[in-house]
């Protein structure tokens, strides 16, 4: 059972932090309105842009709502599907743009990364957790696919040539570290091992599958010399050409930014001039809302652990989130995660199995004490 009838469990506190998160983020875009306008940009653009911090604001509130009706096994199905539709998606589009394969599937789903990522963080958190006490009082899914859910979303991302999900194996291991987990290294060390004979049989046999297998072998044989000299990648050099406009539009305004709807421009490696509203930089939300839209997002954060703090969500459950938010600190340096339209889908997720855990945990501790005190 999904637990759609669940019985509904107040939880004022939280609600009122989840109202004070969403109320920072519409404060922020309904301040940005008259500064997008008096910058002359469209209101169909300016819609558009502010999109994604709206469904970022709003994630909490329906996380929150969510929690007192829905078990945590209905958060975990829609984490496991969504997540895996949107990965395929992701796979297909990132394995298209670089060669791999002719497939395509632009407009077809969700091609931003950060749902697939959550996914990835939720089934190693997952793993990681594997045992704790509290998991007995949940009715989440079996322990058992968190593992091959983990290995095969990892795999999934480096064979699309995104070599942002090397970023996740240094989260997971710094989130055992945070969580006191000695004993889970071994546990993520065999999931990274995992991805690594799942990724040599597939390269075996990738000619078979009609995918080009010198493009992957590429991407991954270059990732030292990208670290070691990030200025040669022309994926690198492209995003450094995007962030250092955004840095200059934040320049120009920086305490109010200049709007959702700025139009960025500048060149790509090859000397082609682009333009858009968006670009792969964090520097686009400094450039947009200035540094008060960094105070907002960062007050949104606080707000979100804040609402586990006082819903007194244990550390098992707390682990999927810290693990998203330690991913979002070095990825900020390689794209800018708030307009990623699926990161709002994932916190809302994600939240939501956190605080239905929760709130499972202390039905199900206010049932045994019933049960004890009619048996006495």
């Amino acid at each position: 059972s999904l637990g759609l009838d669940r019985e509904r469990r107040p939880l004022p506190k939280t609600r009122n932090l989840a109202l004070l998160a969403f109320a920072v983020v519409i404060g922020l875009i309904v301040l940005s309105a008259p500064i997008a306008a008096q910058n002359g940009s469209e209101a169909s653009v300016w819609l558009r842009d502010v999109a994604p911090y709206l469904m970022l604001g709003a994630a909490p509130v329906l996380a929150a709502d969510a929690a007192r009706h829905v078990s945590v096994r209905f958060f975990e199905v829609c984490l496991l599907a969504s997540g895996i539709i949107v990965l395929v998606g992701v796979s297909v589009q990132y394995a298209s743009l670089r060669g791999i394969t002719d497939t395509s599937a632009e407009g077809a789903v969700l091609t931003d990364l950060m749902l697939p990522i959550a996914l990835v963080i939720y089934a190693t958190a997952r793993v990681i957790t594997r045992g704790d006490r509290d998991e007995r009082n949940e009715s989440g899914l079996p322990a058992y696919i968190w593992g091959p859910v983990a290995v095969i979303g990892a795999l999934s991302l480096l064979i699309a040539g995104s070599r942002t999900a090397v970023l996740v194996l240094p989260t997971v291991l710094l989130l055992a570290v945070i969580l006191r987990r000695p004993a889970a290294f071994g546990r993520i060390l065999s999931i990274a091992v995992g991805v690594v004979a799942m990724l040599l049989i597939a390269l075996a046999y990738a000619d078979s599958l009609g995918v080009n297998r010198s493009v992957v072998t590429e991407r991954i044989e270059t990732l030292p010399a990208v670290i070691d000299s990030p200025s040669g990648d022309p994926s690198f050099s492209d995003r450094s050409a995007q962030a250092e406009d955004g840095w200059e539009k934040f320049l120009d305004s920086p305490i109010l930014g200049s709007g959702a709807g700025l139009i960025f421009q500048w060149y790509t490696p090859y000397g082609v001039a682009r333009e858009a509203f968006t670009i792969d930089a964090s520097t686009a939300t400094l450039a947009k809302f200035g540094i008060v839209g960094l105070v907002s997002i960062v007050l949104f954060w606080g707000a979100m652990f804040r609402m586990m703090v006082v819903e007194g969500v244990t550390a098992r459950n707390r682990a999927p989130i810290i693990g998203l938010s330690i991913f979002v600190i070095p990825y900020l340096v390689l794209s800018n995660p708030f307009e990623d339209k699926t990161l709002a889908i994932g916190i809302l997720l994600l939240l939501g199995a956190a605080l239905g855990a929760t709130r499972e945990t202390a039905e199900a501790d206010s049932q045994r004490v019933t049960e004890a005190h009619d048996s006495a």
